[in-house]
């Protein structure tokens, strides 16, 4: 019998409820993700951000491997191997984000490494694993190889077809 009126508002006013039900109820959902827990938590918790002063410039990170120091730093692309196949930096070595705990034992833990992906996301995930498993000098960089290109910075693309690029065009 208490719950009569709410049975009879439903019925009488359903449109209204539901959609300003359902709109708090994602709100609710919304807050409790943001501020109680899960991803919440991970995106309050600045405790996974790459310090400022490991991220480098593609600008930067050209000049650091090229020329006198260009055996100073070991640049590592951690992304899949059809994207690496496709465009890489040349010189650097390809260990993807997912393989790097089994190929961490060929890297000296005092080389200086520079990471990169396509824009910067895995690199930053590759940067707090590298840091985790005792390397000190790791970098990013900043907007990873789309980043390098718009510095124009050198790529090797394995994967095009010599016809493409003009070599060997024989018709």
């Amino acid at each position: 019998k208490n719950l009569n009126w709410i049975w009879n508002f439903l019925q009488t006013n359903p449109g209204i409820f539901q959609t300003n039900f359902v709109k708090y109820l994602k709100l609710y959902i919304f807050l409790i993700i943001l501020l109680g827990g899960g991803a919440g938590s991970w995106f309050w918790n600045t405790s996974h951000a790459v310090p400022q002063e490991s991220r480098l410039s593609a600008e930067v990170a050209i000049k650091k491997t090229s020329g006198k120091n260009k055996d100073r730093y070991m640049l590592i692309d951690v992304r899949e191997s059809w994207e690496n196949q496709a465009v890489r930096i040349p010189g650097s070595k390809h260990i993807p984000l997912q393989e790097i705990a089994d190929n961490i034992k060929n890297i000296d833990k005092k080389q200086k490494l520079i990471l990169y992906c396509t824009v910067g996301v895995r690199s930053d995930k590759a940067y707090r694993v590298f840091r985790k498993l005792g390397f000190e000098e790791v970098y990013v960089l900043n907007g990873g190889i789309d980043a390098w290109m718009e510095e124009r910075g050198p790529l090797e693309t394995p994967s095009i077809p010599q016809w493409i690029e003009g070599k060997g065009c024989e018709s």
